[in-house]
């Protein structure tokens, strides 16, 4: 929480939509964002909205609620299978 403390109210020092105009300079790089249902840093439709903007990220959205449980651990070691087997 104190990093998100810290980096909210700043905008994380970008400007509006900085990520999402940047997001197709990562095409080809191998990406599973995951993103909590009730995740208090960031509303789940922004996450969606980055995932459109990479159409090769695979979005895993956590029921749990929040990140850090063990269905996000299952989701990272999922992702890295997959990107290992490649």
């Amino acid at each position: 929480m104190r990093l998100c403390a810290h980096y909210l109210p700043h905008g994380a020092w970008l400007e509006e939509g900085a990520l999402l105009r940047g997001a197709g300079r990562s095409a080809g790089v191998p990406g599973a964002p995951a993103h909590g249902r009730a995740d208090p840093s960031g509303p789940l439709d922004t996450a969606r909205e980055l995932s459109r903007a990479r159409p090769d990220a695979e979005l895993t959205v956590v029921a749990e609620g929040q990140l850090g449980g063990a269905t996000t651990r299952a989701c990272v070691l999922n992702a890295l299978d997959r990107f290992a087997a490649r």
